[in-house]
């Protein structure tokens, strides 16, 4: 039976919503007989730290997975579930945040592509496709790891830095994006969660907001 790890890597203080989704995560995956789920907290001012952390606690633990979903986040119950299924060593669900331009703060999704020629990572504007995807970096929101990929991958796992011969500092979840793609281990989006995803920031932000090629007429928020 595989055994899996739900971590919180505590970048800041929780909200009712993303807490409320969380707590509906673990009762769901705690009654699932397909698999045991235990949980691990990580609270130190870092949120690379505590991703290192909540890493090397699923191989003490002896799991097969390792799941981190950020304090700001808010998903459906089956989110575990549906992830596991994908089967793949690296899989996240595309969410959105806010881009600063000078007409506003525009919503996109925290999806990036590498521009070998600039050593620059693009991040995408939309989200187009309906089924699995692959993407050269992502945000750490949600993301299932397969523990067998950080027995690959040399430590740190998640720095705040610059990786192998890029020449840029990298946020710790794009830096182990770069670290896994360099070892050939490919980067996953499972879009059929849709609007069900959302990213918050006083606001729940999802892809009804997407505001590619316009600007929303809010306020501007963290990215």
């Amino acid at each position: 039976m595989s055994k899996v790890l739900i971590g919180i890597p505590f970048g800041q203080s929780q909200s009712m919503i993303p807490h409320q989704a969380w707590t509906a995560l673990i009762v769901k995956a705690s009654a699932n007989p397909n698999y045991t789920a235990c949980g691990e907290y990580a609270t130190a001012a870092s949120i690379g730290f505590n991703r290192e952390y909540i890493a090397g606690r699923s191989l003490e633990k002896g799991c097969d997975w390792c799941l981190m979903v950020d304090t700001d986040m808010s998903y459906p119950d089956n989110l575990l579930d549906v992830l596991m299924s994908r089967d793949k060593d690296v899989i996240g669900v595309p969410y959105y945040s806010g881009v600063w331009s000078p007409t506003g703060t525009k919503i996109v999704p925290i999806l990036y592509n590498y521009n070998e020629k600039k050593d620059s990572w693009v991040r995408q504007k939309k989200v187009e496709q309906t089924e699995l995807f692959k993407v050269d970096g992502m945000g750490g929101g949600v993301m299932l790891i397969k523990t067998d990929v950080f027995k690959k991958l040399d430590k740190p796992w998640f720095l705040h830095g610059k990786h192998g011969d890029k020449t840029h500092i990298m946020g710790e979840d794009v830096y182990f994006c770069s670290k896994c793609s360099d070892a050939g281990i490919d980067i996953w989006q499972d879009p059929t969660f849709g609007d069900k995803v959302k990213h918050w920031h006083m606001y729940g932000y999802s892809k009804k907001d997407c505001s590619e090629g316009g600007s929303t007429q809010r306020l501007p928020i963290p990215t």
